[in-house]
């Protein structure tokens, strides 16, 4: 089983490709910081950031929700919480065997 943190940001959807450059901005904090990331994905009709991670170890997983919940990105605090992983592949099928 994999840790799968929830991420929740508060972030302008006015911006065009929001949800890609915060993907993009998110996995490059995790892989650098807290463990190889192997699926990221802005919730489906998330409108203010709601990202899950995957990691492809329990311990990525862990440390992201140590080292994110609370912090500040982008101007606006982290919310990071444990999400089990079937909810994680209702919401992204392909990742399911990730």
């Amino acid at each position: 089983m994999l840790q799968v943190p929830k991420l929740t940001l508060h972030f302008s959807t006015q911006t065009p490709n929001w949800d890609k450059e915060l993907e993009e901005d998110v996995k490059e904090e995790c892989n650098s910081s807290y463990g190889q990331v192997v699926h990221i994905g802005v919730a489906p009709g998330s409108t203010d950031g709601e990202i899950y991670v995957k990691f492809d170890r329990v311990q990525g997983g862990e440390n992201a929700i140590k080292g994110l919940n609370g912090r500040f990105f982008g101007g606006q605090r982290i919310t990071a919480q444990y999400l089990v992983d079937a909810v994680y592949n209702m919401n992204f099928p392909q990742a399911a065997n990730v």
